[in-house]
């Protein structure tokens, strides 16, 4: 995910602390996980969080959670996107069950030729 997003070009400069919506940079994402839970699929954003003790999981709430593993994933993508990029366009396109990353011409910097 975050390397679609960094070859894709996405990611502007850092921002200040104050303008992202959640108290995390995207370096300190460690995990993105999707799993079953009883009441439908969730994602899990795990970050890395520079003192002990201190909250590092972003999920989602109970009454957006969708019935499949496919939705839950692009739900956690987006916002992902929304927080790091400030836009819900995601750096993949999806087709079935199936993430599909085009590109053309140079790669972003620090990405790689599609």
């Amino acid at each position: 995910m975050l390397d679609a997003l960094r070859q894709k070009g996405m990611l502007p400069a850092p921002q200040s602390k104050a303008l992202r919506p959640i108290p995390f940079k995207l370096d300190d994402l460690e995990h993105f996980t999707v799993e079953r839970e009883a009441t439908g699929w969730t994602y899990y954003l795990a970050f890395a969080t520079p003192a002990p003790a201190t909250a590092n999981t972003i999920a989602l709430p109970l009454p957006f959670r969708p019935d499949t593993a496919m939705a839950a994933f692009l739900l956690g993508a987006q916002f992902i996107c929304e927080c790091f990029t400030s836009s819900s366009d995601l750096p993949f396109g999806v087709i079935g069950n199936r993430l599909v990353f085009a590109s053309c011409g140079m790669p972003a910097p620090g990405g790689m030729a599609a």
